[in-house]
């Protein structure tokens, strides 16, 4: 499957609803000004629902979560190999803030969030 949306605009998968987990992070790409379209699916693998969103995206970037974490993907990487992924942490008290905790960077970091023109930061 090639990038087959016309409008330049990276493509997010919101797998089982879980787009209120992710708010802050969809928040910060709105505010960024880089363009995406959500897409609902009700079940899938993460990992492979990303690489899939980078393939059909025109900027060569894809994004899926789930309730457990949210993966970005750049169409070029492993479909394997995911650029980086966040993991959601609910604190067992209630109201709590979630923990969001960044895991390993692949090779493709040098390149897939710079071509958005996104400063990396920490999350």
């Amino acid at each position: 499957m090639d990038s087959n949306h016309s409008a330049p605009a990276i493509v997010i998968t919101v797998i089982n609803d879980c787009a209120s987990l992710w708010h802050e992070v969809l928040l910060g790409i709105e505010e960024e000004g880089i363009p995406f379209l959500l897409q609902h699916h009700p079940a899938g693998d993460v990992v492979d629902s990303a690489w899939q969103a980078a393939r059909s995206s025109p900027l060569l970037v894809g994004i899926a979560c789930d309730r457990h974490s949210l993966v970005v993907h750049y169409k070029n990487l492993p479909a394997s190999a995911p650029l980086f992924t966040l993991m959601h942490h609910q604190d067992s008290q209630p109201n709590a803030t979630p923990v969001i905790t960044r895991h390993g960077w692949s090779k493709g970091s040098l390149f897939g969030i710079s071509m958005l023109n996104h400063r990396r930061t920490a999350v």
